[in-house]
């Protein structure tokens, strides 16, 4: 209260003692779980553990200890950040630090950095002895076994996959098949003789050749542009379906990412082989204490006691939440979804309600500003291209008037801020244009508005020409699309 002018909430002190003994505290969406993992951090300080403070994303992170950095100041504790463009020194520096505020990837990589380095001067982390991760189901369940790699570069093989992606587009669909589970991809013997007439030789004789023809097919097939990866500066960045995010410094695997560079007429980077690489699962299981904080975690409470041996506790709300959260929508098609859209945002436009509309990729939010466009509506986009203006869109999205159309990027740790005014005009207006994969994320979007016991409202359109549907669709499905 002396340093940041604000007193704690008891349910931010029991969501403290929750996460000290080691548990995943679930807290809903703007209950400060900020503020909360002050007091455990403090605590590790007390008890001598090496304490991390984990978020997700960079601008999280330093958010978080800035903040935090004010209170410590006045304990006359230091507290350490690390960022990825820090230099050797600059992170050795802060990790020695009793608490340190890091991203889960950057926490990994470093870990890996450690394990190749070649003398002690290299050498950054300290003991693991408490994680307090914040969106614990994030990073605990949804990317617990996506594995983390530190590569070297290894000799130029491009030649293979220009080749291959040429190739590829040749095919018809008997040449080849795409297992939908695995995604395992292969030639069908008509495949294989098409290859034979093109190359010369048995396609199954140059290891180099075929695997890149196997990838070649995902590429173009199955790896969608501004869905799973987008194109910026001549570069293939993959975007996290889970966060909407791009994922800095890492690349698909086994050829993928050269597969795609080919598919996008950009440079094809030389192929990796692996020097070191981990899990966050296997990582985060080496904390003597492991705790962590979501708005949802409840869905996952089995594989958080199996996998980690932790315990979900639901901490109350500080006020009771009186978001309206309306029935979905469903339309036929996107034609009719979006002419509901466009209706609906005019007439809460014209009262000045801020509206957030919340879209499942990067592709899905440029057609919902297509839309918009088309009857002059204003609005400020955020997603995986525009995310360097992130801070500047999020602080206005509360605004009377204000239109944000977003990817996941806004469904986490994004605090959006109202005033009197736009509370009594209704509050924030969530609209989902789509149904994520995952209902949790679909309940971070929601949590956006309501926050605090402020009025708020959100509504999910879909239809069925979405990709949730068409991803899963059956013969039942197309049976019952006709019928409707």
């Amino acid at each position: 209260k002396r340093t940041l002018g604000l007193a704690p909430y008891d349910v931010q002190l029991a969501g403290g003692i929750s996460l000290s003994y080691g548990n995943i505290a679930q807290m809903r969406t703007g209950e400060g779980k900020t503020i909360t993992a002050l007091f455990p951090a403090f605590w590790g300080y007390i008890e001598g553990l090496k304490t991390y403070v984990i978020t997700v994303n960079e601008y999280l992170a330093e958010r978080d200890y800035l903040q935090a950095q004010t209170v410590f100041n006045y304990l006359n504790i230091e507290i350490g950040l690390i960022l990825k463009d820090y230099l050797l020194q600059q992170k050795k520096h802060n990790y020695q630090k009793p608490i340190v505020y890091i991203t889960n990837s950057e926490f990994a990589f470093d870990y890996l950095r450690d394990n190749i380095a070649v003398n002690q001067i290299q050498l950054m982390q300290g003991s693991f002895d408490f994680a307090i991760i914040d969106e614990a189901d994030l990073v605990l369940i949804d990317e617990a076994n996506n594995p983390v790699i530190i590569s070297g570069n290894q000799l130029d093989n491009s030649y293979y996959y220009k080749s291959a992606y040429c190739f590829v587009t040749s095919l018809t669909d008997e040449d080849y098949e795409i297992d939908e589970e695995t995604l395992i991809s292969n030639l069908t013997d008509q495949g294989f003789d098409k290859a034979k007439q093109v190359f010369g030789y048995e396609i199954i004789d140059n290891t180099e050749m075929y695997q890149a023809i196997r990838q070649c097919l995902l590429a173009e097939f199955k790896m969608r542009k501004d869905v799973d990866y987008i194109v910026r500066d001549g570069e293939v960045l993959i975007v996290d379906k889970f966060t909407g995010r791009v994922l800095g410094g890492r690349r698909f695997q086994d050829g993928l990412h050269q597969a795609i560079e080919a598919k996008e007429n950009v440079e094809i980077k030389t192929e990796n082989s692996v020097l070191a690489t981990t899990t966050y699962q296997n990582l985060f299981k080496k904390f003597k204490l492991l705790s962590g904080m979501t708005g949802t975690a409840i869905e996952s409470v089995k594989e958080f006691h199996f996998i980690y041996n932790t315990n979900v506790e639901v901490i109350p709300t500080n006020k009771p939440v009186i978001r309206e959260d309306k029935p979905d929508i469903m339309f036929k098609d996107k034609e009719s979804k979006y002419e509901y859209l466009v209706e609906l945002v005019k007439e809460r436009h014209s009262k000045g309600q801020p509206i957030l509309i919340g879209t499942t990729s990067v592709k899905e939010s440029e057609e919902v500003v297509s839309v918009l466009e088309k009857h002059k509506l204003p609005y400020n986009l955020l997603n995986a291209k525009n995310d360097k203006n992130e801070a500047k869109i999020v602080a206005k999205a509360g605004e009377k008037g204000a239109i944000t159309i977003a990817t996941n990027m806004a469904g986490r740790g994004t605090d959006i801020k109202i005033t009197k005014e736009v509370e009594e005009l209704g509050g924030l207006l969530v609209i989902g244009v789509s149904r994520n994969e995952a209902l949790r994320i679909d309940r971070q979007l929601r949590g956006r508005s309501g926050r605090q016991g402020e009025a708020g409202e959100s509504i999910f359109l879909t239809s069925l020409e979405d990709d949730l549907f068409l991803l899963n669709k059956t013969l039942e499905f197309e049976k019952f699309k006709k019928k409707a």
